[in-house]
């Protein structure tokens, strides 16, 4: 979402910024960036979390919650509406979408050498 962060389970070095670009980029892919493409996301976020809770009290859920899984919950009927593509398989920066895994590694990471 805000950086490239999908490193190898071998790498065993990281540059020092590296560990706070994968934080940030955790928080901002949890959280939709803060609800910035998403303003209702924070709050399906935290229905989700208690979704558990409130089913062993028997408690029912807010309406808004019941928007939020038909909105952003596959409801189990297959779809053939859009076929997928290769392109859609191609990671981008959703905040930064212009942004290519090569410009971005070669900019970036070429201003924090090794320590």
């Amino acid at each position: 979402m805000t950086a490239y962060t999908n490193y190898s389970f071998y790498q065993q070095t990281f540059y020092p910024n590296q560990i706070t670009e994968i934080m940030e980029n955790s928080f901002n892919v949890v959280t939709i960036a803060g609800g910035a493409s998403d303003p209702q996301w924070p709050a399906c976020l935290a229905c989700a979390l208690i979704r558990g809770s409130l089913r062993k009290l028997g408690v029912n859920e807010t309406e808004q919650c019941q928007a939020c899984w038909s909105r952003h919950c596959w409801n189990g009927v297959e779809s053939n509406a859009t076929a997928a593509q290769v392109s859609n398989f191609d990671p981008h920066l959703q905040m930064i979408p212009g942004l290519s895994y090569d410009y971005w590694n070669q900019t970036y990471w070429g201003a924090f050498p090794p320590s």
